[in-house]
């Protein structure tokens, strides 16, 4: 049976592998809760409010059937789990319902000597409280899922918009997650503005405001998605690291 604990106690089972909104979380910048199967943990299960879950510790059998029956348990609209290594990737193979479907991504960071150059003439704007309203594809829902509420991402959160001529929001990239040291990107492009370099410039500016703060930006996107790895490739990005998450098929 896994019991909520002190998210402070997860700190030392982190490491710089660790999903940023697994680090975000235990540093307070995403609501959730820890749970583990005993008060000094060799494992924990990290669990957001808007109900992504992440795995960090030792593969226990014991401490992962415990997992497993807590995620089912606790049944939400959304479930995603991070796996940590391939030890729970091949746990997770032999428990996994036929409503569960495995995702392959790659994780990217940006090189430090890139230098950032834009000749974009279309002026990029913050994302602020109206724009969220405004928006189509990054709304309030969004990051009441992603951060547990539109506050917390107005505090701790890094993001850029444009738009068209008629005021309407054709790009954003924003931070999906956060920690102290990280800050995930999750970008779109109405499909009318795709392939006039409006991504890329919203990307250069959510770097520039990353590098001041000193926080890594991350690109981390399906492994099938070429244009997304073509993207980070081109604007200096380069691959880190593989993982494996789990999560509900539609309906």
């Amino acid at each position: 049976m896994l019991e909520k604990i002190n998210p402070k106690l997860a700190m030392n089972l982190l490491d710089d592998l660790s999903p940023t909104q697994t680090v975000g979380f235990v540093e307070g910048f995403i609501e959730g809760a820890v749970y583990s199967d005993r008060l000094q943990p060799k494992a924990v299960l990290i669990a957001t409010k808007g109900g992504t879950y992440s795995l960090q510790g030792e593969l226990d059998d014991r401490f992962a059937r415990a997992s497993c029956y807590f995620t089912r348990r606790n049944d939400m609209n959304r479930f995603t789990l991070f796996s940590p290594s391939t030890g729970w990737d091949e746990f997770f193979e032999t428990v996994q319902t036929e409503n569960t479907m495995k995702m392959s991504r790659v994780v990217y960071h940006l090189n430090e000597e890139v230098q950032l150059q834009s000749s974009f003439k279309l002026p990029v704007y913050e994302i602020n409280k109206h724009s969220i309203v405004k928006s189509q594809q990054f709304d309030e829902c969004y990051y009441v899922e992603q951060w547990g509420s539109v506050e917390a991402y107005l505090k701790y959160g890094i993001g850029y918009y444009a738009e068209n001529e008629i005021g309407e929001i054709v790009a954003e990239c924003t931070s999906i997650f956060r920690s102290k040291g990280k800050a995930n990107i999750d970008i779109y492009t109405r499909e009318d503005a795709r392939g006039k370099g409006i991504a890329s410039e919203l990307v250069l500016g959510y770097v520039r405001e990353c590098r001041k703060r000193k926080i890594t930006p991350v690109w981390d996107c399906d492994e099938v998605n070429e244009a997304s790895m073509q993207l980070a490739n081109k604007l200096g990005f380069s691959e880190v690291s593989r993982y494996h998450l789990y999560y509900k098929k539609s309906p």
